[in-house]
């Protein structure tokens, strides 16, 4: 075992260090003697059942680039894979161009969010601008399996007109 260059702990717990420390796991899988017999990998597999099973999130965009301020909704949304009908949250996160967060937003796939027809996969939400800014668009999925983030998928901003008077 090599040694460590530092030391670290959590700030509630200082005395309680964490270097040496095993992880610990989500599930405990062992092969099993039915499985080499076979010759499967037991964890391989489960892993595998694991990975399948998690809902993921693509195709994540915006119906305009450009929205005037209280005046313009953009609908953000994106198509999230769910293949075991897990219940999940999504969520939007808004941020500016140095990641100083604006807003939050959940999407829906309800038929009544600007994402087409309950339960075909595309999720969504409006939002309209109360001041000018450029907007970065991250995507966070939450099911009981795992966390997704994506992060600045889409982008518009509520800047301007620019209108040249004289």
């Amino acid at each position: 075992m090599a040694p460590t260059i530092s030391n670290c702990y959590l700030l509630e717990e200082p005395d309680n260090y964490l270097a040496h420390k095993a992880f610990v796991p989500d599930e405990e899988v062992w092969f099993t003697q039915e499985d080499v017999v076979k010759g499967e990998d037991t964890v391989v597999k489960r892993a595998m059942e694991w990975i399948q099973n998690l809902a993921y999130t693509h195709d994540v965009s915006v119906d305009q680039t450009f929205i005037r301020t209280n005046q313009d909704t953009v609908t953000i949304s994106a198509v999230i894979e769910n293949p075991a009908q897990n219940k999940i949250e999504v969520t939007s996160i808004l941020t500016e161009d140095c990641d100083t967060t604006l807003d939050s937003l959940t999407l829906y796939d309800d038929g009544l969010h600007g994402d087409g027809q309950a339960g075909d996969n595309v999720w969504a939400t409006p939002f309209t601008a109360n001041s000018e800014h450029t907007f970065d668009v991250s995507i966070l999925t939450y099911n009981p399996l795992a966390e997704q983030f994506i992060k600045n998928v889409a982008h518009f901003t509520s800047i301007g007109p620019i209108t040249l008077d004289g």
